[in-house]
């Protein structure tokens, strides 16, 4: 890592080039290297791959510097700027099935699909995989 950058201040750039610098002696393919003559994990190897690739998409392209706020201040900043729409009935949802569940789990889930109506911005559908589909006719 370079000497006369703080923590703060390193870039993705500067851990890939450290993490080259490092492996580079032991010729590492697929995670794995020889020594004397026996086949040995590169620790640690592919994971930091994963996350150099995952991180890549996140940095600044030109530089590597890292995002300076958290995405959870970005979302924070988002919601003071853009407040909420309130309505009189926050419960505005109508299930419309099904509305039981074997497990008996009821109301813990998760959304994993989500409609649009396609001429009325007010009307959407979600759905849950054990929790049915639910309506909106005025925006949620």
């Amino acid at each position: 890592m370079p000497k006369d950058k703080k923590s703060q201040d390193l870039s993705l750039y500067d851990y890939k080039k450290a993490f080259d610098t490092y492996w580079e002696p032991f010729n590492v393919d697929n995670g794995y290297y020889l020594e004397d003559g026996k086949k040995k994990k590169a620790g640690g190897w592919k994971q930091f791959l994963r996350w150099y690739h995952d991180m890549e998409s996140q940095v600044e392209p030109a530089t590597g510097a890292f995002p300076k706020q958290t995405a959870w201040q970005v979302y924070q900043d988002f919601r003071k700027a853009h407040p909420a729409k309130t309505t009189k009935n926050a419960s505005a949802w109508t299930n419309i099935g099904p509305s039981y569940s074997d497990g008996g789990y009821h109301g813990i889930g998760r959304i994993n699909c989500v409609a649009f109506h396609p001429t009325d911005n007010n009307t959407y559908w979600i759905g849950a995989p054990a929790g049915g589909v639910w309506q909106t006719t005025d925006d949620g």
